[in-house]
């Protein structure tokens, strides 16, 4: 299974000179042709492509450039800091996994540059630590995400239509449905709706009707006991067990997880911190007379941003089976 496990094996054993310099990755799912080695004495992936040159632009941590070797042509992602080491085997994990199974060799560049760039944007700035509300928020959705993984949904799927991590209005969107989650504590009576768009339809369904918009809240013990206990690197690593017979899946997980900023191995809040999901509960969010705040022409156009909470007691006529 090619993942970052993968790419770190390969790494060590170039640096420890047990392997050529350059080495082919086999696969029969990629569309280009992928090497891992050494560039110039600095670890390296690189891609062999045939038609024009694409424009790369490179980050601080990782150098993007085009290389020439007897004819060839190579677009390659090389490691300026070996200390960003760990990142950089997530990195080449994920450009891989967003090329799997791409038909032509323009598909894949197109989707190459783009996932590269997104690192790019992420690293111009990195998010701090997580503080404990953004970690049961984030425990939150990765709950649901194996929620759904439970309910028998595709893991390809299911990862693919987390959308939180990219800043998106709505947690998740799936094919013709989405889901907005929210994390509350355990004596919670209100949540919080911190847009005008989070409870509207994404984009991608302004010409579909029927329409499945769900609110998920999920309601955590503030100072947990007992056997359902875990922390957020626990979930973490539940999922990706679970994602392991789906290497495209696993990648992305995993990619998306780490620009969170979540440290699953080392961080305070993310290794120490006591979860435990008391009840999760279903709203029908799309119902035509649900009671939320929308992007409508009853507000003005002065309004740019808007916040609000709903009652949950209020909202019990709505809540549903998932």
């Amino acid at each position: 299974m090619i993942n970052s496990d993968f790419i770190s094996k390969r790494f060590q054993e170039t640096l420890e000179m047990k392997t050529p310099n350059i080495r082919l990755i086999r696969d029969k799912n990629l569309p280009l042709k992928c090497f891992t080695g050494l560039v110039d004495g600095k670890l390296g992936l690189l891609f062999s492509y045939e038609g024009n040159e694409p424009d790369l632009r490179s980050s601080s941590a990782v150098e993007a450039k085009i290389l020439e070797s007897r004819g060839d042509h190579f677009i390659a992602f090389i490691l300026n800091d070996r200390s960003f080491q760990g990142m950089f085997e997530v990195l080449f994990a994920d450009l891989l996994e967003s090329i799997t199974n791409k038909k032509t060799e323009s598909q894949a560049i197109s989707e190459l540059l783009s996932r590269f760039e997104r690192w790019r944007q992420f690293w111009k700035k990195p998010p701090s630590a997580l503080s404990e509300e953004k970690t049961r928020g984030l425990a939150g959705e990765l709950y649901y995400l194996e929620y759904c993984l439970k309910q028998g949904l595709s893991a390809r799927d299911t990862v693919k239509a987390w959308h939180g991590i990219d800043g998106a209005d709505q947690d998740f969107v799936f094919e013709n449905s989405w889901v907005e989650v929210k994390t509350i504590r355990q004596a919670a009576t209100e949540v919080e709706i911190s847009s005008l768009e989070q409870l509207s339809n994404p984009s991608e369904f302004i010409k579909t009707s029927d329409v499945k918009g769900t609110l998920a809240v999920i309601r955590m013990h503030d100072d947990p006991t007992g056997d359902e206990v875990f922390t957020l690197s626990d979930l973490y690593n539940r999922i990706s067990l679970r994602l392991t017979e789906s290497p495209e899946a696993h990648a992305e997980f995993v990619a998306s997880v780490y620009r969170t900023g979540a440290n699953l191995d080392k961080g305070q809040n993310e290794t120490k911190l006591k979860l435990r999901v008391e009840n999760m509960r279903f709203y029908s969010a799309n119902s035509p007379d649900f009671p939320k705040l929308t992007r409508t022409p009853g507000i003005p156009e002065a309004v740019t941003k808007a916040k609000y909470w709903l009652s949950l007691p209020a909202i019990e006529p709505w809540m549903t089976e998932e």
